[in-house]
């Protein structure tokens, strides 16, 4: 398996009224810092799709970090899959699987997506989900052969329903694969002070 990460960091976060990719979390880092140094053992490949904060991450990270700006992030989560999907057919044409993370996951690690990445290497065909409070979600792996899907996305719901249907489907095509870690999102500041 040749997998090329994607973090999707294009939004602007109403809820929480401000960048909170800056905001820093336990260990004194930004938050996509965090994320993006949990990415970085699984691929060499690691690509982030900005949108409403482009100019603060550009600052925050370091050259090593592909940056590349959703010009349609104010259309939802879907152009930024998008984006990060058409980025990677583009300059990592080799890759046979996408990781899709949330850059706002702070208590996913390295270990927990080493996980996903395990299963997804011995069912290379299947979408590899994680799976909290019955659902399928992000972050997920995806097959190439789920590419040109992802690129029919639309709206704000990101690659959820894809995952969700997959699980049910005959025959099945996703395996969820549980990851509590994934479940605390910080959509506001209430919950930056509860993981603090």
């Amino acid at each position: 398996m040749r997998l090329s990460i994607v973090i999707l960091a294009g939004g602007s976060a109403s809820r929480f009224r401000g960048n909170k990719l800056l905001a820093h979390v336990s260990d004194s880092q930004p938050m996509l810092r965090r994320v993006y140094e949990q990415c970085k053992p699984l691929s060499q490949h690691i690509t982030i799709v900005t949108g409403a904060y482009h100019n603060a991450v550009s600052e925050l990270m370091d050259d090593d970090a592909d940056l590349v700006f959703n010009e349609r992030w104010q259309e939802g989560m879907a152009s930024s899959i998008q984006t990060g999907v058409a980025h990677v057919q583009a300059r990592h044409g080799g890759a046979s699987h996408i990781l899709m993370m949330l850059a706002d996951l702070p208590l996913v690690t390295t270990q927990s997506l080493s996980v996903l990445a395990e299963v997804a290497a011995l069912k290379p065909d299947m979408m590899v989900a994680s799976y909290w409070d019955n659902r399928c979600t992000a972050p997920a792996i995806f097959p190439r052969r789920y590419w040109h899907q992802l690129q029919g996305l639309s709206g704000d719901s990101g690659a959820g329903r894809l995952l969700n249907s997959g699980m049910y489907a005959g025959p099945q095509k996703t395996i969820a694969v549980p990851h509590p870690e994934a479940a605390f999102d910080i959509d506001t500041a209430g919950a930056l002070k509860k993981l603090m």
